[in-house]
């Protein structure tokens, strides 16, 4: 996609954002709506506890796609408004919402470089013939170990974040959010119990786990990267940034309503400023566009190792 195609695009969004408002204040008020009613089944009946799952489960998904909303400054005009929702996202989410603004800013800064980007650089060290066996079988079964180990080697890792980001008011932020976020939980645990906790965040953050492996994994894996070495280089332009991403577009409502136009990740690259929930309004089709279950049945066929660890050129495999 040229840059004038881009351009086009921008601005057709910029002229449909008029009702953004309304759209982001409702995807929020959708998203406080479903926790009251998931909480409230999840300590219901065994009927209702099961629903309430299914919601629960829905609200995890969604708390963090609003969440990269609101950290991409793009769900609300207001960066308060941003900072409130951020916050509260990141706690149902499970996620610290500052650590994850920093490494997630870096990501965008970063995209294309295996060895700059702080989400690939675990790629760069060959993992050993056992790990890699656990990882095929687990990629297999739809044991979603390779997203649990990527949330908590990116947000929850003080030891490397801190050596990311070493400055006093970076730090500053990375344990004060560790902190809230742990707080928040505990004070949960005391208010619904620990059996009323785990009946409400069990079996909901399993299958949110399950459900976001292949959505994460599918966005920069098994692409072309770059490696920038010892040589000082400069980051890839947010208008090349296709070649190093993929989307896996859901059908129109999941991708509206549930995922705030998440799939549409191309787009979101090439397009940082514009809101996700305005990307699938874009008829135009990116390079790396595929349908997220046509690239499911692909990516299941070949082993996990190969997915995450090998590009395209090394297999010749265009998933």
């Amino acid at each position: 996609m040229n840059k004038t195609e881009l351009r086009s695009i921008r601005l057709k969004l910029i002229a449909q954002s008029k009702g953004a408002l309304r759209s982001a204040v409702g995807f929020v008020a959708l998203n406080v709506f479903l926790v009251a009613l998931g909480v409230s089944l999840s300590l219901g009946s065994m009927v209702e506890w099961f629903f309430g799952q299914i919601l629960m489960t829905v609200v995890l998904i969604q708390s963090f796609v609003l969440l990269h909303e609101a950290k991409h400054q793009t769900l609300f005009r207001s960066k308060t408004a941003n900072q409130i929702v951020g916050f509260f996202a990141g706690i149902l989410a499970f996620l610290p919402a500052e650590n994850w603004q920093l490494v997630h800013e870096d990501h965008h800064r970063w995209t294309g470089y295996l060895d700059r980007d702080p989400t690939s650089r675990g790629l760069l060290s060959e993992p050993s013939p056992w790990a890699i066996r656990v990882l095929n079988f687990c990629w297999r079964y739809f044991i979603p170990v390779l997203f649990l180990r990527y949330r908590v080697t990116n947000y929850w890792n003080l030891r490397r974040l801190v050596q990311l980001y070493p400055k006093p008011w970076q730090k500053r932020r990375i344990y004060l959010s560790t902190a809230s976020v742990l707080v928040a939980h505990a004070l949960l645990v005391a208010a619904l119990g620990l059996f009323g906790y785990l009946s409400v965040f069990a079996l909901s953050f399993v299958l949110h786990s399950i459900i976001m492996d292949p959505i994460v994994l599918c966005q920069h894996c098994h692409l072309s990267y770059e490696r920038a070495g010892d040589v000082d280089v400069k980051p890839i332009l947010a208008t090349e940034h296709d070649r190093y991403t993929r989307s896996v577009h859901f059908p129109r409502f999941i991708s509206r309503w549930l995922l705030l136009g998440f799939d549409r990740h191309e787009l979101h690259h090439l397009l940082p400023g514009i809101p996700g929930y305005l990307l699938n309004r874009v008829e135009e089709k990116t390079i790396n566009q595929f349908s997220f279950f046509q690239w499911l049945r692909q990516a299941k066929r070949i082993p996990g190792y190969t997915l995450v660890f090998k590009t395209r050129e090394q297999t010749g495999l265009w998933i």
